[in-house]
């Protein structure tokens, strides 16, 4: 009885686990400008990292100059694995819930040795709606990848940095490379 207990027990958290949604993990790596798992790049302007989740990115840079940097994130441009284009939208990280978002923003201005912490969703999976409820905000009605998709997908991001006191902007092209396993 004991032996038929415990295989029943075993049996019940095996289903239990399976139909709880675990998710294949998805491992992204940048390829370029440098190649790095930590998505981390830097050089003698910026440090910028990212975290890449299903549905939007989350970004931290940093000027190492001493000049203000200015970003127009309306500029910035995300490129799907298909090689269709879309702006990108930044957000507060207290303003991004799940998948509403609210505030965003499309300009950053970077002091000399400051730094910006936000997310960025491709303006092509937001979709503004308005209830009574929670007023205006933006809803994330798609995914950069899917966890159900299994396979390789490359996407991009460009970003223009405007340096303020040379009057240049810099542009940076990031590719990264999303596994799906």
């Amino acid at each position: 009885m004991k032996k038929i207990l415990r295989v029943f027990t075993l049996l019940i958290f095996l289903v239990v686990i399976s139909g709880c949604g675990l998710l294949s993990p998805a491992k992204v790596k940048m390829l370029y400008p440098i190649e790095s798992e930590d998505l981390y790049f830097e050089d003698d302007l910026i440090k910028i990292s990212f975290v890449f989740y299903k549905n939007k990115i989350y970004y931290e840079i940093e000027n190492k100059s001493v000049s203000e940097l200015q970003i127009n994130w309306n500029n910035a441009i995300f490129t799907h694995s298909s090689g269709k284009t879309t702006s990108l939208v930044c957000f507060s990280p207290d303003d991004v819930y799940y998948y509403s978002c609210y505030n965003p923003f499309y300009f950053s201005t970077i002091l000399p040795y400051g730094k910006v912490k936000a997310y960025m969703i491709p303006y092509d999976l937001l979709d503004y709606e308005y209830d009574s409820y929670l007023g205006g905000h933006w809803s994330i009605e798609g995914e950069i990848y899917s966890e159900y998709e299994k396979g390789v997908y490359d996407v991009g991001i460009k970003i223009p940095v405007y340096v303020k006191n040379l009057g240049v902007t810099k542009t940076y092209n990031f590719i990264f490379e999303i596994e799906v396993m």
